[in-house]
């Protein structure tokens, strides 16, 4: 929390703050640089009180969530290793302390939400998981992928938990026109219309590193919802436990999604903890392998940003500002190249959660053919 407070308002967090600014003053939210949704505003709840009160509270959601899982983790008997493994993973995180504590990114909050509805599900607090993913969802868009394995009970759909998750964003978005009008949806229309970044094979694909590739960034949702169908019909066929099923359409919806921000990574070191606390894969050495790298790489990508961070003067509403970013100046070339290997990367963690998810079903289901 002191570093937090420390490092103030920066990166993203600057803009929240021009953001929030409008909400109190009753401008539009969405007039500036938000895409978030309109539970995102009532943030400004918090900002009213003290600027920096809704960093330390993402910090804090964070934090308590990391330790939820740790605890989890001892309490089902993991060895020394993988406890000082997801000590790393979680709590200490290079990812969380660089776009959590310094950043203040609001996808520390949203990471927090997604994990408190998987383990509501998990207790059988259906209802109040459904109310947690719905915020979830109307604070930024992506938590969606969720619901689909959420609302699958077997080979059965939920229809009570989708129509409660559904009637609430219903309701969210129907507040938030009464409040703000159209605006609500503009920023909806404004990340579909945004150009791949940085983690994401299309960054690679339309930058200097592929240039005999033209932009194939409108190939992304396509891609994401192929991609996600496939796995839920995976679930579905072989029975998936909820958090399998999350964890695998986080992966894939990240894998895919052209918007590769180093936040939106955040979701997946918690989902992971969550499901190795529940699966406990231990005993499989390529599925081991896989998730260490991942969790590593991602890690080690949030603190290259960190280190990195370059100032550099770019116009903003016809004035000149700084404006602090990563990878930037003799590092920016890096932009064109890490998608790939964050592709493949995530793309052998997806196999192997799957392939040992198939394992898991042919055994339980001997007659099943996975």
């Amino acid at each position: 929390m002191a570093a937090a407070l420390f490092t103030g308002a920066r990166h993203d967090y600057s803009a929240y703050v021009t953001q929030w600014d409008l909400v109190l003053s009753g401008g539009d939210p969405w007039s500036s640089s938000n895409t978030y949704g309109p539970a995102y505003n009532l943030l400004a709840a918090f900002f009213a009180v003290h600027p920096l009160l809704p960093k330390v509270v993402f910090v804090f959601s964070w934090q308590v969530s990391s330790w939820y899982l740790v605890y989890q983790l001892v309490r089902r008997g993991i060895t020394l290793p993988w406890l000082i493994f997801w000590l790393a993973a979680l709590p200490f995180n290079p990812l969380f302390w660089s776009f959590g504590v310094v950043y203040g990114s609001v996808d520390s909050l949203v990471a927090a939400l997604c994990l408190a509805a998987l383990a509501l599900h998990q207790s059988d607090r259906r209802s109040v998981a459904a109310v947690v993913l719905a915020v979830a969802v109307i604070l930024k868009v992506y938590p969606v992928i969720f619901a689909p394995f959420m609302a699958l009970d077997g080979r059965r759909i939920d229809w009570r938990f989708l129509t409660t998750f559904a009637a609430l964003i219903a309701a969210g978005l129907a507040f938030s026109f009464l409040v703000w009008g159209e605006s609500t949806f503009h920023s909806i229309a404004h990340n579909s219309g945004r150009g791949s970044k940085m983690l994401s094979i299309f960054r690679f694909l339309r930058g200097d590193a592929v240039p005999w590739i033209d932009d194939v960034d409108h190939l992304s949702l396509p891609a994401m919802a192929i991609g996600g169908g496939l796995i839920f019909a995976l679930a579905w066929k072989w029975r998936l436990p909820v958090v399998s099923g999350a964890l695998a359409g986080i992966l894939v919806t990240l894998l895919l999604y052209k918007v590769g921000h180093q936040q939106f990574f955040l979701v997946v070191p918690l989902v992971a903890g969550l499901w190795y606390a529940h699966r406990l894969p231990h005993s499989d050495r390529l599925l081991s392998g896989a998730l260490v790298v991942c969790l590593a790489w991602t890690a080690f990508m949030g603190a290259l940003y960190l280190v990195t961070h370059y100032y550099a003067r770019e116009e903003v509403a016809g004035e000149f500002v700084k404006v602090g970013v990563g990878l930037a100046g003799q590092w920016g070339f890096l932009r064109d190249w890490v998608g790939l290997p964050t592709f493949v990367i995530l793309l052998a963690m997806l196999a192997a959660v799957m392939r040992y998810e198939s394992r898991s079903s042919a055994k339980h289901c001997p007659n099943s053919k996975p």
